[in-house]
């Protein structure tokens, strides 16, 4: 019941979602400090003060460098990162899973302006940001199905099984979650996954 109902902070899993809406936009960090952003009298650093390597989208996921982050969710705006999060992962929308309800991925209402600090502490996952674990599992499996789909298809609704003993079970979705990111912006996201895997926060 927690993993369906429970809504907190999502914290750095966020992230994935502000590099989609980056990347879609074209939106970069070039010129971005690497270990403090500003805004309006308010300073982000990263965990521990380290000092990010880069402002790529992938380093950002590789290493959870909230700079880059709350940087991007400052030149994108509430509007666009609302309007990807809503159209790609679901967000502020009632979701069900196996005809159970899951509290969903929620961001600040576009009638709530929120302050430039709001906006950075956005961008990590926290102010108005709140998710259950099973929300944010959804999207990523949108970022997964997006860059391994053929045809463009939507990601079809996540389905919840007790076990899987052998073979790989065949699930008919009903309802689909999400539009398919472009694969290129999936696959790139994916590859800052990874190499917190291999190299980055994974790895601590």
């Amino acid at each position: 019941a927690l993993s369906r109902l429970k809504s907190s902070p999502p914290g750095s899993t966020f992230k994935v979602v502000v590099a989609a809406a980056a990347l879609l936009n074209d939106v970069d960090a070039d010129g971005a400090r690497t270990d403090v952003v500003k805004a309006n009298g308010a300073e982000l650093t990263n965990s521990r003060n380290f000092g990010c390597p880069d402002t790529s989208i992938a380093t950002m996921l590789a290493f959870s460098c909230n700079t880059t982050a709350g940087y991007l969710a400052l030149q994108l705006g509430q509007p666009e990162l609302n309007r990807v999060a809503e159209e790609y992962f679901g967000a502020n929308t009632l979701t069900r899973f196996d005809g159970g309800d899951v509290a969903p991925l929620t961001l600040a209402q576009e009638d709530t302006s929120l302050s430039a600090p709001q906006l950075m502490r956005t961008g990590i996952g926290q102010e108005s940001v709140q998710a259950s674990p099973l929300a944010m599992n959804a999207a990523t499996a949108v970022i997964a199905h997006s860059a391994l789909s053929t045809d463009g298809s939507a990601t079809p609704a996540l389905h919840l099984v007790a076990s899987v003993c052998s073979g790989t079970p065949t699930v008919t979705a009903a309802t689909t979650f999400g539009k398919a990111l472009p694969a290129p912006v999936a696959t790139e996201i994916l590859r800052g996954m990874g190499q917190a895997a291999e190299v980055g926060t994974a790895t601590q």
